[in-house]
């Protein structure tokens, strides 16, 4: 999988999204190494792609502040098969966590247009 670093040095992919009817939706998202869950996408989003209401989770931001956040269930293109994943509900630009990229391999040339690349790690089996 591959994205690009942003003007604002910030490592960004598309991701395809695919709603309960099988339409799919582009949508650029930014990798955060800081956030240990799956993603986060707004409820503008979340609504869009008429998503399963999973529950609530309480969680702490960066900042310390704790909040209690909705959790859905999506569907999205991940390593060219379709996968089920939660997604925390937050309105800010739509996040990858380390959950989803663990098992990969993050390669991010840190320049304005550098290369971020996404690889499986070998299977340790």
């Amino acid at each position: 999988m591959k994205g690009i670093v942003n003007s604002d040095l910030e490592a960004v992919l598309e991701l395809k999204f695919q709603d309960k009817n099988g339409q799919e939706q582009l949508i650029e998202v930014m990798i955060d190494t800081g956030f240990n869950g799956y993603l986060t996408l707004p409820s503008k989003i979340i609504e869009q792609l008429n998503s399963s209401y999973l529950g609530q989770i309480r969680s702490t931001l960066a900042d310390g502040n704790s909040g209690v956040f909705d959790i859905y269930q999506v569907a999205l293109q991940w390593d060219n098969q379709l996968k089920q994943v939660e997604v925390d509900v937050m309105e800010c630009t739509p996040l990858i966590g380390m959950a989803l990229l663990k098992n990969y391999q993050l390669q991010i040339s840190v320049v304005v247009g550098g290369e971020v690349l996404i690889l499986p790690l070998p299977s340790l089996s």
